[in-house]
């Protein structure tokens, strides 16, 4: 079947598809005349020109055929070309240009070129932009673009101007500076921040930015735990000046309660002597003495092992009996409290009750010390008023996170639970 056989819509669509491969070598000829290879610059403008030969003289031939014009012999031989071979050249033509277009996109894959260069910088997350010492751009990326037109609203077109304004220049009022010179910075309208820097590489200028959000986060977060830290160290020297204070209240009542179980020993046996005459004069004396030294500060108080026995000796001095049950305790603080309470229950059994026996039972549970103080004594014939000893007895136990009970029925009983801290021992 030849070119004159065909309908008219066939021949269209073959003049059509010689036309595109018109275009397409041209397209192709740019590219093989890049490369070093002399074949593909011979044979793509070849098949140009053949393309465009065979789609001129099909289309005039269309046009006679379609007008009934009279033909020329040459004209008569073209459209007897059977149509086989115009679709084989059409074929051939349009796989060697597809070739060479594959091959070029291949070639730009796999090698680095300029504009495989300008897409690796646009696809940063920074932003980059080259220029010469003049100002003039060489190279930008897409984001040094559109950042220049959030702060300053404008195309970056000198890159001197632009670092000018960057370092010390006027902004977008939408936009916060946050430090200007060698690197400044600025929070963008979304929140993000950005710091620029700048720098001469072989003459050439370089203007770079990178996105510091994270870091300026972690900086606000330094500055307030900074200022928590400042706020629990004002708490701190708070606390200490309360402890300091807690420390030289407790030195004071332990003083005083030192004092006034010293006292009331002294008064003790002094009383028994003046009723009986049979106690030892120079022991009271001696006892009067240490008192007198102990309130111009002349001699420091005895431990708690030691005023226990020396109580031990006043009793025994005053006729007073002491029976002791069960262990006492070891941490030296609860030895102190049991001391003290010993001392005030032999003075207020003494003194107000006349007593004669004095039972100290000590008992304990898993996390208690249960010291009781009983005496033979005569009941108090109103409710016992806690005075200055038993009063400052009170407020060491519960210093402690102590108990300190009362009753007088059936006798007078000094109950204290006391907090037990590390295990037990025997006097």
């Amino acid at each position: 079947m030849s070119f004159y056989e065909l309908n008219p819509e066939p021949r269209a669509l073959l003049i059509t598809t010689f036309f595109i491969l018109i275009c397409t070598s041209m397209y192709c000829i740019p590219i093989v005349y890049r490369r070093n290879k002399l074949l593909p610059k011979i044979l793509v403008p070849c098949c140009s020109m053949l393309c465009l030969a065979v789609t001129a003289l099909l289309a005039a031939i269309f046009r006679t055929i379609d007008e009934g014009l009279i033909m020329s012999l040459y004209s008569k031989w073209i459209i007897e070309i059977p149509v086989v071979f115009l679709l084989l050249l059409m074929l051939a033509i349009a796989d060697y240009l597809v070739f060479i277009i594959i091959r070029e996109y291949d070639y730009r894959r796999h090698s680095i070129t300029s504009s495989s260069i300008k897409e690796s910088i646009d696809h940063l997350t920074t932003g980059l932009c080259f220029a010469r010492p003049d100002g003039v751009v060489v190279l930008m990326n897409h984001r040094m673009d559109e950042l220049c037109h959030q702060i300053i609203g404008t195309d970056l077109q000198n890159a001197n101007l632009y670092w000018e304004i960057l370092s010390h220049g006027d902004n977008l009022q939408n936009v916060e500076r946050l430090s200007e010179g060698d690197q400044p910075s600025f929070c963008l309208s979304d929140g993000t921040v950005w710091t620029f820097k700048k720098e001469i590489l072989d003459g050439v200028f370089q203007l770079s930015a990178a996105d510091t959000t994270q870091e300026y986060k972690l900086i606000d977060q330094l500055k307030e735990k900074n200022k928590e830290l400042r706020a629990m160290n004002l708490r701190i020297r708070q606390y200490r000046k309360k402890v300091d204070d807690y420390i030289r209240e407790k030195e004071r009542l332990e003083t005083k309660v030192n004092i006034h179980n010293q006292l009331g020993q002294a008064l003790l046996v002094s009383r028994y002597y003046l009723k009986n005459h049979n106690s030892n004069t120079k022991e009271i004396l001696d006892m009067w003495k240490h008192n007198i030294e102990m309130l111009n500060m002349e001699v420091e108080s005895a431990s708690a092992t030691d005023q226990f026995q020396t109580l031990l000796e006043v009793a025994r001095s005053a006729g007073i009996t002491v029976k002791i049950e069960g262990e006492a305790p070891k941490e030296k603080e609860l030895k102190q409290l049991f001391t003290t309470a010993s001392i005030e229950a032999l003075t207020n059994a003494v003194r107000h009750a006349d007593a004669k026996h004095i039972n100290i039972k000590l008992s304990q549970t898993e996390d208690t010390f249960i010291i009781s103080f009983s005496n033979d004594g005569k009941l108090p014939a109103e409710k016992i008023i806690e005075g200055g000893g038993l009063s400052s007895l009170r407020k060491k136990v519960e210093q402690h996170y102590g108990e300190m009970e009362i009753t007088t029925i059936p006798q007078f009983t000094l109950t204290l639970r006391l907090r037990k801290e590390k295990g037990d021992a025997k006097w």
